[in-house]
């Protein structure tokens, strides 16, 4: 069995993820990083729901109100309970790596974290599942590492 194999098949198979439309979390993120970059328990006891195939994330429960972040391969916002957007800015995933370190966090800032991160842990083994150009046998980079294809919201 190659690594690749055991990977899925520890994480429930590759079947599973193969058909897997999206997923549910509840959870609360807190530490250090949140605390310095935005509020304490800003996201305590939050519910996180992803769409695999469109690539969006939404969080219910942050700062404990009723309006719901998102964040998408492109954009990133607050809706309220209904549905309306109340922000929403145009934001890649190369934004996010330029604003990450500066400064404090806006809330925008805050649903791109909470995005990225519960989307690469969750959705990791269906990254390894859909991602083609992932193989053992495919040539290292200079770096040692694989260049993998992936798309995160």
């Amino acid at each position: 069995m190659s690594l690749l194999e055991q990977v899925l098949s520890a994480s429930g198979g590759s079947d599973r993820w193969r058909n897997l439309r999206g997923f549910t979390v509840h959870m609360t993120m807190s530490g250090l990083l949140i605390e310095q970059k935005h509020r304490e328990n800003s996201l305590k006891e939050v519910v996180i729901e992803a769409d695999i195939r469109e690539h969006s994330v939404r969080v219910m429960g942050f700062d404990a109100s009723n309006d719901r972040l998102f964040c998408d391969l492109s954009q990133v916002g607050i809706e309220n309970g209904n549905g309306q957007v109340i922000q929403a800015e145009r934001r890649s995933f190369e934004d996010w790596t330029k604003r990450a370190s500066n400064g404090s966090w806006d809330v925008l800032d805050l649903a791109q974290f909470c995005g990225y991160s519960v989307w690469t842990l969750v959705a990791m083994p269906y990254f390894l599942e859909t991602a083609a150009s992932i193989r053992e046998d495919d040539p290292p980079l200079v770096n040692g590492g694989f260049q993998p294809d992936l798309v995160a919201p």
